[in-house]
């Protein structure tokens, strides 16, 4: 699967061209909001707000539904669903 990144530090676009047509391409956008102090992640109708913070230990961290996230788990969550849909259940829990 080939996969490519373009934009700017504020807003990033990963695409993939998927299988079994490889001239069909999908695509992700990482936005970067400053101001509001979030990384929106969309895709398809999904949309996904991580909240910058400072935790508990004084390190910047991301926030997902008020809970912290690592940087792996987060990537986990937005490159999952976007590189392998077919491997998603319906039902997470």
């Amino acid at each position: 699967m080939a996969v490519e990144t373009n934009g700017t530090s504020l807003e990033r676009v990963v695409a993939a061209c998927t299988p079994p047509d490889p001239h069909k391409r999908k695509e992700l956008r990482i936005k970067l909001d400053k101001y509001g102090e979030k990384v929106t992640v969309s895709e398809s109708g999904r949309e996904t707000e991580f909240l910058i913070d400072v935790c508990d230990d004084g390190v910047i961290c991301l926030k997902l539904d008020g809970k912290q996230v690592t940087i792996q788990d987060a990537a986990r969550l937005i490159l999952d669903p976007f590189l392998f849909p077919d491997l998603q259940s319906e039902n997470p829990n």
